[in-house]
């Protein structure tokens, strides 16, 4: 029987409550949540909406885009939701609880508790004006934040044959949906949060003209998406074939730029619109891709050696007996060979088993048993091959040979 590993629940468990305290936390930016939780004054210095006008740049999105942040939380409960079902759930042979499998490791939540600590940080830094400490918070959010997808598609890559395996191909998809495919968009709101972040930095703090920090910033977004697209589609194709969420989050923050800042032949509108371009052509590409891989290889787990190596070690699982077998122990329903005995054997040593099967597969032929009479019933002609007998004594069956 499986047994509880106190550690990873106690991980698990701190994970969902801290993702809680972090909602909390981020949405007690704004007067109305606060008054509504009851949350002292004296933890927030400001109001973020009076804070979103104070640092606006000409790349600052609509404030529509805020409720991105409502999607990310959302994912990030249900995949930490059903990282709580795991500690109910075991294997088929009761070997090991699901969330000891190795799928969803340790170091997966070990760096999404770091991920949520820099968000904390950055939402009462931001709060404080502290500009530079923000933009370091966004950095290692994101960076916590790709440690774990690292973690979740090695660790599903390796150990998704067992799931396959054992016939927990649900798990493997929900992984793929919830886990990654959230993680994914809270990485890549980090780092286009990040970028917006410089650039205030950079004009509030450095003196540099809103236009070019503005510029720059969206120049850092274009190395982003092409590093990720190339990475996501070319390199790492075959651990992140089902990740689409960062491509739809950063065309949602790139629309967010245009609705809000669009001018007719403005450098900075221009350069978003092309690098909302190239997040389309890679959006595209990528469905594309993976559209002619569901062709070749569906799965990538079943083409890779891990999966092959599951499957030879999968262990046998003998089947539920028929009523038949209940009934009449020797009833056998899976291919057994019999042969009637020689005309030189006497009938009480009747029936004899024939131990090998018969050689060509195509004129494989069977025998069945008539549980009720002491005889052999022949049912097709059997290839014919020297056949080896067993004795059996008279006054009923005594068991079978494989």
């Amino acid at each position: 029987m499986a047994d509880h590993r106190p550690v990873h629940i106690l991980i698990i468990l701190l994970s969902f409550l801290s993702m809680v305290a972090t909602i909390i936390f981020h949405y007690a930016a704004t007067f109305t949540i606060r008054e509504l939780l009851q949350i002292p004054k004296s933890w927030y210095k400001s109001n973020a909406t009076t804070l979103y006008q104070t640092y606006k740049l000409p790349i600052t999105p609509s404030y529509w885009t805020s409720y991105i942040w409502v999607a990310i939380f959302v994912f990030q409960v249900m995949w930490l939701g059903y990282a709580l079902t795991l500690m109910c759930r075991t294997t088929s042979d009761k070997r090991v609880y699901l969330y000891d499998q190795g799928f969803m490791p340790i170091w997966l939540l070990v760096f999404f508790l770091l991920a949520l600590v820099c968000h904390m940080a950055g939402v009462f830094s931001y709060d404080r004006n502290q500009q530079i400490a923000t933009t370091f918070m966004y950095v290692l959010t994101a960076a916590s934040l790709v440690a774990c997808l690292v973690v979740s598609y090695v660790y599903l890559y390796r150990h998704g044959g067992e799931l396959l395996r054992d016939d927990l191909e649900l798990d493997v998809t929900l992984t793929r949906a919830l886990v990654q495919n959230g993680l994914s968009m809270y990485m890549a709101w980090s780092g286009f949060n990040f970028a917006l972040s410089l650039a205030v930095n950079l004009v509030f703090d450095n003196g540099l003209k809103p236009k070019d920090a503005s510029t720059i910033a969206l120049g850092l977004l274009v190395f982003f998406i092409v590093l990720y697209a190339v990475l996501d589609i070319v390199v790492r194709s075959k651990y992140m074939c089902y990740t689409f969420s960062a491509y739809l989050v950063g065309m949602a923050g790139l629309i967010g730029i245009l609705t809000e800042n669009y001018e007719a032949w403005e450098r900075n509108t221009i350069m978003t619109c092309i690098v909302l371009a190239i997040t389309l052509l890679a959006f595209g590409i990528k469905v594309a891709f993976t559209m002619w891989r569901w062709r070749t290889c569906p799965e990538p787990i079943m083409c890779s050696e891990e999966m092959k190596k599951a499957m030879a070690n999968k262990p046998v699982v003998p089947p539920t007996p028929t009523s038949e077998q209940m009934l009449y122990p020797w009833y056998q329903p899976q291919p057994v060979y019999y042969m009637l005995p020689p005309p030189e054997m006497p009938y009480q040593q009747s029936p004899v088993i024939y131990t090998s099967p018969p050689q060509p597969m195509a004129d494989v032929q069977t025998l069945a048993l008539s549980p009720t009479e002491n005889q052999v019933q022949v049912l097709n002609q059997i290839p014919s091959q020297q056949p080896v007998y067993q004795t059996i004594p008279a006054g009923g069956w005594t068991g079978w040979v494989s």
